[in-house]
């Protein structure tokens, strides 16, 4: 297993070097950000294989914002879902105003129509 912090080593990711470690294997980072996680397998004839992904560190209870979303606490919200919810509030306001333009201007003509009563 070999881990590389992305950021403080982006110009050579060969910093670190493999450890051996047994499966099941619990990872344990203190550092937050993005990582590269290596993990080379071996077989009986000494054959190996790499796989290769990448691991994003948040700190619990803090606001981060990441290319993928915000995470507060124990919630994490991608742009397109903040995005949709975003649009979907403005376009609730929007109507609640629309609505509410029109109950005002049929009001102000019913009170037109009865002052006209009144007068008359």
């Amino acid at each position: 297993l070999k881990t590389i912090n992305i950021a403080r080593d982006s110009e050579n990711e060969e910093v670190s070097s493999f450890v051996e470690v047994d499966s099941p294997y619990r990872l344990s980072f203190d550092e937050v950000g993005d990582h590269k996680i290596v993990v080379r397998a071996f077989d009986k004839a000494g054959n190996w294989r790499d796989s290769i992904d990448n691991l994003y560190i948040i700190q619990e209870g803090k606001l981060m914002v990441t290319k993928e979303g915000i995470n507060f606490w124990f919630v994490f919200i991608r742009w397109w879902l903040l995005v949709l919810i975003l649009i979907l509030l403005i376009g609730t306001v929007l109507l609640v105003m629309f609505l509410a333009q029109k109950y005002h201007i049929r009001i102000y003509k019913e009170k037109g129509k009865i002052m006209d009563k009144l007068k008359k």
